[in-house]
């Protein structure tokens, strides 16, 4: 009875201080991709609001660029699994910040949705990486 017992809180512990982990690096990605957020803004705007003249691959450089750093450092830091997690966040921050521009933005002329429809398939690549993303 006594081993059991032991057998359970030890159990009971590990199921414990995983779950407390796994808040932690959920807690960690938020914090990550808050402090990525008004970049990311910075750069949907600018992308959005370049002229239409610009090219969609010219107007998106920037942000491409910041993606492509940070996600590059964020990868060699990172275990895969966490990786991924902080991945699929910026991907749904890049997302959330295309659709507030989308529709803050109803009626525009299509070179506007156009680049915009341009960026996104751009970004799919990026966040998909050839299937390692």
């Amino acid at each position: 009875v006594g081993g059991q017992q032991s057998h359970r809180t030890l159990i009971n512990m590990m199921d414990s201080a995983n779950d407390d982990m796994a808040n932690k690096i959920a807690d960690i990605v938020i914090v990550v991709g808050k402090k990525m957020q008004p970049d990311i803004k910075k750069f949907v705007f600018h992308l959005a609001w370049a002229p239409d003249s610009a090219r969609t691959d010219d107007a998106i450089c920037p942000l491409m660029e910041y993606l492509d750093n940070n996600l590059k450092t964020l990868n060699m830091s990172l275990l895969r699994a966490n990786f991924d997690k902080i991945l699929d966040e910026i991907w749904n921050l890049v997302l959330r910040e295309l659709k507030v521009t989308l529709d803050g933005n109803l009626g525009k002329e299509s070179p506007f949705y156009s680049r915009l429809h341009e960026a996104l398939d751009i970004l799919e690549d990026l966040f998909h990486a050839d299937g390692e993303g």
